[in-house]
């Protein structure tokens, strides 16, 4: 992920670690550890002084951008496909598993949650998110679903894809 002013990326490999990278020099600034698993997701705040992190040991890690601190483990019940804050605030933050979740970063509390999502991304202002669900072994989304960002509440479906034969 890129930070918002550009200059750094976040990346989040196997090895359970994610590395703040200047992306001008390609230097590795930092190196935050603390997941037991492979990292799968990373998203900068809006603001770009936080940072989020979801692995596949079923957490979610918001760390200081700056300083590498960690602010807050969340624990997410299952892996972590995916995290993305709000594009309108450093406090909430969406992630994705076998199920999409909302989250107040400051209190490390879960808004809401629904069934399915291999994905979960914010509308560019900040009111809906959109969700994949599929059959969790399989490769290709069935539907997205559009999510109300303060509710949780569906707001449409979008059918349209098929997985292929064997």
């Amino acid at each position: 992920a890129f930070s918002p002013c550009g200059q750094r990326i976040a990346t989040g490999g196997k090895d359970s670690a994610v590395i703040l990278w200047d992306a001008r020099t390609g230097k590795a600034e930092l190196v935050l550890q603390g997941h037991a698993s492979m990292v799968r997701s990373v998203s900068f705040s809006a603001d770009g002084a936080r940072l989020a992190s979801g692995g596949w040991d079923g957490t979610i890690r918001v760390w200081d951008a700056a300083t590498g601190a960690l602010l807050r483990a969340i624990p997410n019940g299952s892996l972590v496909m995916g995290v993305q804050f709000s594009p309108t605030d450093g406090r909430t933050l969406a992630s994705a598993g076998y199920s999409a979740k909302q989250w107040d970063v400051d209190s490390g509390d879960m808004r809401w949650s629904v069934e399915g999502g291999l994905f979960a991304v914010f509308s560019p202002d900040g009111r809906t998110i959109a969700t994949a669900t599929t059959n969790p072994y399989a490769i290709v989304t069935n539907e997205v679903n559009l999510i109300d960002a303060e509710s949780g509440e569906l707001r449409l479906r979008l059918h349209g894809h098929h997985n292929p034969e064997p």
